[in-house]
């Protein structure tokens, strides 16, 4: 099964630590379960337009939650990529203020 660039990146990561990585050209994306390193950074070069200098996958564990009194649940899986781009390029859809 071949990835739309559009499956592969599902949505960026807002948060404390995403944010603080930002100032060193490092953005997180959350993407699909089936993408591995270069297959992200080829997306992200041509949705972006930016040089990718490298790509960290990280497996985010499933985490418990409760359904109702006798059945617990699970959140999703979810696999988060951070990547980093070169020194003198932005991703201006991106930056938050």
């Amino acid at each position: 099964m071949k990835l739309d660039l559009n499956d592969i990146i599902l949505k960026p990561a807002f948060n404390e630590k995403a944010n603080f990585l930002q100032q060193q050209n490092k953005y997180t994306f959350y993407i699909n379960q089936k993408a591995n390193k270069k297959v992200v950074a080829e997306a992200i070069k041509k949705l972006f337009n930016v040089t990718v200098v490298d790509v960290n996958i990280v497996n985010l564990p499933r985490k418990t939650k409760q359904r109702d009194r006798f059945h617990p649940g699970f959140t999703n899986y979810r696999k988060k990529a951070i990547v980093t781009i070169a020194k003198d390029q932005k991703i201006k859809e991106l930056i938050v203020e």
